[in-house]
């Protein structure tokens, strides 16, 4: 039985998505996807942050405006976010309001290594230690039993990850859990779930592994990280009589690391419903202890056998999207409720259809990255009354498909052209009924009998707004094209060979001047020029 059964299916979504919305930009995506359905104006720019160039993005409805960079921005006061960015300095907030936060203190790195050991002994192993300005867990090393472990650390710390000021706490057990908090509602909260597969009886570790990455390249927000067998996951499996070869047993859920952190192939698991009352009073505490703080991610470990947290930190910018794409466990729509929140005059919006809609997020990055523009700005989607149309096309030709891309952009429609086998295609379109209508005609008219409409107003899938240009056909590449690739090859084979050439020419030549240089050459010059006059 294969593992899918277990964890949450997004291949329908996944196919949808940008080819830019993977990673943080998948954070960018879903909030200015949602503002931008409900008629929100949406634009983008890019500018400088933090000695590179970053895309930001404006929201604009009724007179108000807010600038984001991925979800941080809007009402959120940078002077908290400057607090949260300082893990030191949260931590004197969070205990100021008698929050929960785990023992520990910052130290410079530098040469204070043994003052650091001594502090991690005075409070007591297990600690963890992280650099004062840790971001997306970068630096983060927990569960360090003894000296030689937590000195293993400091030295990445300091010579790996160049980092002057670290923090040391105690290590706190229980669930490492993200809970999203906007003002005095928890909108969502996750559990980081380290590694893990599912058995069926028959495969083995090894086997498993493949398979769930295989499913987590369907999961948006995982598909970067995959279960790497490397030397820290075997160990583990070691450690836990387990190896590669190992075959855990039907609905069996084995651990692979003992890591929350998702390079490590940690995944999310929505607990929104199960987190205790008491944990989430905990959260907004939290968040109102950080003077204008207004939304965050916040870090809480959770023993739920004591309905006990301690806060270990607040993110001005979460990443939003382990709550949008959870491992397992019901998906929360937080880009809904952030944009309710700086626009509650939208929160009851809703346009029939425009959820089928989706903007080509990868020309905007695109066209920003080139510099041809400052600021790109999406187009706004039609309203009134909506139409959806299918129209299967026989024997067409590239100018059949010129034609449905030209036709479909003059009438501001969304969609795109699908190439099937058997020279076949078939079109989407959408948008405003009469320009659906006329669109239709058109075609028809221009294609004649191979054109016929198959399906009209059956919403589903994803309509590109404006309409997506056709791919290429790279069935129909010409034998002039294939000619100058096969040129192409053969002229990158002679370069490399007369590369090759060059290099024994310059050999060669040392080895002469290296000959010059010798006393044998030196001795026996009498005995050359003999021998040059009497050839001469």
């Amino acid at each position: 039985m294969n593992q899918k059964k277990f964890f949450n299916d997004y291949s329908a979504i996944q196919k949808q998505l940008p080819a830019q919305a993977k990673g943080l930009p998948l954070i960018t995506y879903s909030i200015t996807l949602e503002a931008w359905r409900r008629g929100i104006e949406v634009s983008f720019f890019s500018a400088a942050a933090k000695n590179r160039q970053s895309t930001y993005y404006t929201l604009k409805n009724a007179g108000i405006e807010y600038n984001f960079r991925l979800s941080f921005g809007g009402l959120m006061e940078k002077a908290a976010r400057k607090i949260v960015n300082d893990k030191a300095e949260t931590k004197k907030y969070l205990k100021a309001a008698d929050i929960s936060v785990p023992e520990g203190r910052s130290i410079q790195l530098n040469n204070n290594l043994e003052e650091i050991v001594e502090y991690a002994a005075s409070i007591g192993f297990p600690v963890v230690a992280k650099p004062l300005d840790a971001r997306n867990a970068t630096g983060v090393f927990t569960d360090l039993k003894n000296r030689e472990a937590l000195e293993g650390a400091l030295k990445i710390l300091r010579e790996d990850l160049n980092c002057g000021e670290v923090i040391v706490e105690q290590y706190v057990k229980g669930e490492d859990t993200r809970v999203y908090v906007i003002e005095d509602e928890v909108i969502a909260a996750y559990i980081r779930r380290p590694a893990n597969v599912i058995g069926d009886g028959r495969k083995n570790i090894e086997e498993l592994i493949k398979e769930k990455n295989e499913i987590r390249q369907n999961n948006p927000h995982l598909k970067k990280f995959n279960i790497e067998i490397d030397d820290k996951l075997l160990s583990y499996l070691k450690d836990n009589s387990l190896s590669l070869t190992s075959v855990p047993e039907d609905g069996e859920r084995v651990y692979l690391s003992k890591s929350t952190l998702h390079p490590d192939g940690c995944e999310t698991v929505d607990v929104t419903d199960e987190l205790s009352d008491k944990m989430k009073a905990l959260a907004v505490e939290a968040l109102k202890a950080i003077p204008g703080m207004k939304v965050s991610g916040i870090d809480i470990i959770v023993d739920r056998s004591e309905d006990k947290g301690y806060i270990l930190e607040l993110n001005g910018a979460p990443n939003i999207c382990g709550h949008i794409y959870p491992m397992e466990g019901e998906p929360k729509d937080v880009p809904k409720a952030l944009i309710d929140y700086h626009f509650p005059e939208t929160a009851d919006k809703t346009v029939d259809n425009h959820e089928y809609f989706t903007f080509d997020l990868d020309t905007v990055s695109k066209t920003l990255k080139s510099g041809a523009v400052k600021r790109v700005t999406l187009p706004a989607l039609p309203e009134g009354k909506l139409a959806s149309m299918k129209i299967a096309v026989s024997g067409y030709t590239e100018k059949n498909i010129s034609d449905i891309h030209r036709t479909a952009v003059r009438l501001q429609l969304g969609g795109k052209i699908i190439r099937k086998a058997n020279k076949k295609l078939i079109v989407k379109v959408a948008g405003k009924k009469d320009k659906v209508k006329e669109f239709s005609k058109i075609i028809l008219r221009k294609i004649g009998p191979g054109a016929e409409v198959i399906e009209e107003n059956r919403w589903y899938g994803a309509y590109p707004y404006y309409f997506k240009a056709p791919s290429i056909d790279k069935s129909k590449e010409t034998s002039q094209a294939m000619k100058l690739r096969s040129e192409n090859i053969k002229l990158k084979e002679s370069v490399s060979k007369l590369k090759d050439i060059e290099k024994e020419n310059q050999r060669l030549l040392k080895e002469i001047d290296e000959l010059k240089s010798s006393r044998s050459w030196k001795v026996t010059k009498p005995l050359r020029s003999v021998k040059s006059r009497l050839i001469n």
